[in-house]
């Protein structure tokens, strides 16, 4: 998202509201799919469910999306899912069924068995949704999936022979058949303790099958993964302001609004800590100015060991919840240290966090909460008159000049700050 300067955002984000005509349209345009899995679609868009659907091309399918919803707030793009992000939902498109490049169950198959009644979306075969539901969980996530366990138990009663050669296609005779087993005797979810073993199994049968495909899929599976690592398609936001510009209540409700709109987020306070002896617990500073700075020797070298720490928590961690399309959200960041560098007792050269900033990795967005210095002090008085003034007049100069930075009047009412906020957060990203 790419701001050409900073504006007082007064206006709320899009819908909430699942667009029900707009992806009428959109169902109607692109008929080519097989709803994976929560076939009562309209009911699962409303327990802010997703849809996975298998599709023949993605990128038309995708195409036809936007052209009847909108443009996604982020579109994240991996080698086996085309994942479309809204504030009402997500859809993902999946051209083939497969495991870091090893095909767990043909697709077109699927296709060809759908079950089409007149009323209701294209759906798998029972034995076809059963290995969809199992396999996705175990193999993706190591784990089984309770909620999909009378699916299996029912193909397992009454489309028995088919989930059985499907169990055999996908890991082999000697798997399938303990898999199948424990499918007929109630207890799939034991299949979770032998999740390596099946990994390999799907990889063995699949390279048997086709082995210069599912080596391709390999490579285009970890060509896509880096790819989102160095550039997620989630986004990454800065708040800050002044003291008293109500950061921490805006934040408080923001979250637990967005919480039920996003994929995923976190928060963070100031930077995330890699290092555990470095994760503090700290509870509300009342007196952000009380302590004595440190000396200038002890102030550079926390500050070093500050941006290392932030560093590798951000290409070790953060990257990763970005990539799986966690929003993160940061209280106050790193340009706080220029704007109040008491707070954080730093009494090092100036030179050294301008030189130390260049190697932060900067937010997509920085907010600025922003308020008349009389508005904070009516709400806090933890630093003078005279601070509050400085500080916001500081937090205007350095955001103003930013190109993603963004100004919200914070001194208007607190639902319509928070829901200026959230207007900000659901516009689209990287689509």
């Amino acid at each position: 998202m790419s701001i050409a300067e900073p504006a007082v955002v007064a206006t709320p984000g899009p819908s909430t509201q699942v667009p029900r005509e707009a992806l009428t349209r959109f169902f109607a345009s692109y008929p080519d799919f097989v709803v994976l899995r929560n076939h009562d679609v309209w009911a699962n868009f409303g327990r802010k469910g997703d849809l996975d659907l298998l599709v023949a091309d993605p990128h038309a399918a995708g195409r036809k999306l936007v052209e009847a919803a909108g443009a996604p707030l982020w579109r994240c793009r991996r080698s086996y899912v085309d994942g479309y992000f809204y504030a009402w939902g997500h859809i993902d498109f999946l051209p083939r069924l497969e495991w870091r490049g090893a095909i767990f169950l043909d697709a077109k198959k699927v296709f060809r068995e759908a079950v089409r009644a007149d009323d209701e979306f294209a759906r798998p075969r029972l034995a076809h949704e059963a290995v969809v539901s199992w396999f996705t969980s175990l193999l993706f996530g190591g784990f089984f999936k309770a909620r999909y366990r009378d699916v299996v138990l029912e193909a397992a009663a009454t489309d028995a022979e088919e989930l059985h050669s499907c169990l055999v296609w996908a890991v082999g005779k000697q798997w399938g058949e303990r898999l199948w087993k424990l499918a007929l005797a109630g207890r799939p979810e034991e299949s979770a303790q032998h999740t390596a073993s099946l990994r390999r199994a799907v990889w063995r049968c699949s390279l048997r099958r086709d082995p210069a495909g599912t080596l391709a899929r390999y490579a285009k599976f970890w060509a896509r993964e880096i790819s989102l690592r160095a550039c997620p398609p989630a986004p990454m936001v800065a708040v800050m302001g002044p003291d008293g510009s109500g950061k921490s209540s805006v934040l408080r409700i923001a979250e637990e609004e967005l919480g039920k709109t996003l994929h995923q987020l976190k928060l963070y306070h100031w930077y995330p800590r890699f290092f555990e002896f470095a994760q503090i617990q700290r509870g509300p500073v009342l007196d952000p100015h009380g302590r004595l700075p440190r000396g200038s020797f002890i102030s550079a070298a926390k500050l070093l060991f500050m941006a290392i720490d932030w560093n590798l928590s951000y290409w070790l961690r953060l990257t990763h919840l970005r990539a799986k399309n966690t929003v993160i959200i940061f209280d106050r960041y790193y340009l706080d240290l220029i704007v109040d560098p008491m707070r954080y007792r730093f009494r090092g050269p100036k030179w050294l966090v301008k030189l130390i900033g260049k190697l932060i990795l900067k937010p997509d967005v920085c907010i600025l909460l922003d308020a008349p210095a009389e508005v904070l002090q009516a709400r806090k008085q933890e630093v003078t008159a005279e601070e509050s003034v400085r500080q916001r007049e500081a937090y205007r100069q350095i955001v103003g000049k930013m190109k993603n930075g963004i100004i919200i009047d914070a001194s208007r009412p607190l639902p319509d700050v928070v829901s200026a906020f959230n207007g900000v957060i659901l516009q689209p990203w990287r689509s």
